[in-house]
């Protein structure tokens, strides 16, 4: 299977109508397309965090969920809900910008947000040596192996994990997503 982005204008239903959008649906509406993004809407349970959603190329906005092969899937957010939140831009690159294994930063102790997390979680964060002005923060996962993986994307390996994570790499917390895994 290979990773083809929703930012094909082809793709766009035929039909579709523009709704009105108010409130945090105008934050959404300025953001540039072929985004990963955190935030809640009406039809999200208040007790759960924000969730994981992808702005195609069209404008469409999808909520990002994980099925029970680990394979990502998008789907259609619903007419009637619409956003109260939006979180960060998130940051997902086509290569792991550091060699987690291999470079050498000054380790830190465990966040202790970290410590909280459950196998299975999904988290945004910076790494130790990130400025957290930047703002450029990453989609990580806490795998059921208690692994730590940042995703990555690229044009033939589509949306994957990166190899494993150091615990005490981590300088930042930043929020924790509902990804809901099918």
């Amino acid at each position: 299977m290979s990773y083809t982005p929703l930012s094909d204008r082809r793709h766009q239903p035929l039909g579709s109508t523009p709704r009105p959008r108010t409130g945090a649906d105008d934050d959404v509406s300025e953001l540039p397309e072929g985004v990963f993004f955190s935030g809640k809407r009406t039809d999200d349970r208040p007790d759960r965090p924000a969730g994981l959603y992808y702005k195609d190329g069209t404008g469409n906005v999808r909520r990002v969920r994980l099925s029970a092969d680990g394979r990502f899937a998008f789907a259609p957010v619903s007419a009637e809900a619409r956003f109260v939140a939006i979180g960060d831009v998130l940051f997902v690159p086509e290569v792991d910008p550091r060699s987690w294994s291999a470079a050498r930063e000054a380790a830190t102790k465990r966040l202790p947000e970290l410590k909280a997390l459950q196998p299975g979680g999904f988290f945004t964060a910076l790494g130790s040596s990130e400025n957290p002005a930047s703002q450029r923060y990453g989609i990580y996962r806490l795998g059921r192996d208690r692994v730590f993986r940042r995703l990555l994307k690229d044009q033939p390996k589509g949306l994957h994990w990166s190899s494993a994570i150091p615990a005490d790499r981590f300088g930042y917390f930043d929020q924790a997503l509902d990804v809901e895994t099918e």
